[in-house]
């Protein structure tokens, strides 16, 4: 039953928009500890969806986010040619 409650996603692979914790446990938990602090723009893979809480990995780490932290646009990437003005 609590299966049907979740929304499987592939493992698609999305980007944080903003610095986010990826958590141990989904939803308001009295000690829910941090597993990992990620920066926008971090790509992390989605496991799977519950909600608007969101199951990812980052290299071995396992972890929940909040969906609005996370984006399936990858960010844009900088140009060598950033900064350097051309004639």
């Amino acid at each position: 039953m609590f299966l049907a409650l979740l929304t499987l996603a592939s493992a698609d692979d999305n980007w944080t928009t903003e610095a986010a914790e990826l958590l141990r446990w989904p939803g308001e938990v009295t000690d829910n500890p941090i597993v990992v602090s990620v920066e926008p723009g971090t790509q992390v893979e989605v496991l799977f969806v519950d909600g608007e809480r969101v199951r990812v990995r980052l290299d071995s780490n396992l972890g929940w986010v909040d969906a609005s932290a996370l984006t399936a646009e990858a960010p844009d990437q900088p140009s060598l040619l950033d900064g350097i003005e051309l004639d």
